[in-house]
């Protein structure tokens, strides 16, 4: 009898443990680097940095943007998919992300026509034992001179339990293989 009682108690409090934050402080948890879904991976001059973004955030976001849609309906249409934002930079340069990388404007050109389509074919993300492709891609094309840019990218949500990812980017433009470990536990729910 007090080991059911005890046991009961124990699931009580860790129901009561399970953090819940309103959405300021959900979007603050989830770009912390200390927590797992935001990291920084530096590789010779470049600087990897990956958010991971989780379907009950991108569903706020679309809410707060779309007055009048439904979170329920945001949330529903965002499960089927992992987002993650990927800002590539040259922490050590002042100079242009693109110009730093190449010579003439010919060569330029090709740089942004690369990352605009077909960098996306370069990134992978192993969940689960799966290697799945970036199905949603967009190149932030900013017309400012900054030292780095920034890609948007979706992968299939085929392993919604998974707690950890890696990233990987296979490019010709970076000394090696980049892999990047994503740590997905502990997610606190967001009160809606």
């Amino acid at each position: 009898m007090k080991r059911s009682i005890l046991f009961v108690l124990m699931l009580v409090l860790s129901a009561s443990c399970q953090r819940r934050l309103d959405g300021e402080a959900f979007g603050k948890w989830i770009h912390d680097l200390d927590n797992g879904l935001h990291v920084r991976k530096r590789s010779g001059e470049f600087l990897f940095d990956v958010q991971y973004e989780p379907s009950s955030y991108v569903a706020l976001k679309q809410v707060i943007s779309s007055p009048g849609m439904s979170y329920d309906s945001a949330l529903h249409d965002t499960e089927q998919l992992q987002y993650y934002t990927l800002m590539i930079g040259l922490p050590e340069s002042t100079s242009d992300f693109l110009e730093n990388q190449v010579g003439s404007p010919e060569e330029k050109q090709q740089l942004l026509y690369y990352y605009s389509y077909q960098f996306q074919n370069d990134l992978i993300l192993e969940d689960g034992g799966s290697k799945l492709p970036c199905v949603l891609f967009h190149f932030e094309r900013s017309a400012d001179m900054k030292n780095s840019r920034t890609f948007v990218l979706a992968f299939e949500n085929v392993h919604a339990d998974s707690r950890e990812v890696n990233l990987s980017i296979q490019s010709e433009l970076f000394p090696q293989l980049i892999t990047i470990k994503i740590s997905k536990n502990n997610i606190p729910s967001l009160k809606v």
